[in-house]
Order: structure tokens, then C-alpha cells, then sequence
């Protein structure tokens, strides 16, 4: 029950506009992902990420 109410708090010290702007960086940073790290060749990797940097502002 702590755990819960220990989770509630930290929402609440992190901004609604904040969090949205993070959540384009995020998911910015996973679609560049595979060249950064050179994981372009791998096609299921890339893809993974790629939806997943899709996905994050969602």
C-alpha cells in the first residue's frame, strides 16, 4: 500500500507539459536509435524500435 501511494506522489511532481515533451524526446531518441548504435542492419531491431519510438507519445 505504501508502494501505491509512494507511485501517486512522484506523478504529481511531474508536470502534464513536461511529461509530454519528454515522451516526443523519447521516442525521437528510439527512432534514431538503430544509427546511433549501429543497429540499422538488423531488421527486427530496427523495426522493434522504431514502433516503439512510434508508440512513446501515444
Amino acid at each position: 500500500m505504501l508502494k501505491l501511494i509512494e507511485s501517486r506522489i512522484i506523478i504529481r511532481f511531474t508536470p502534464t507539459r513536461f511529461h509530454g515533451i519528454l515522451d516526443y524526446v523519447v521516442g525521437l531518441f528510439f527512432i534514431a536509435y538503430r544509427w546511433l548504435f549501429g543497429f540499422s542492419d538488423v531488421a527486427w531491431v530496427t523495426w522493434t524500435i522504431v514502433l516503439a519510438g512510434v508508440a512513446a507519445p501515444l
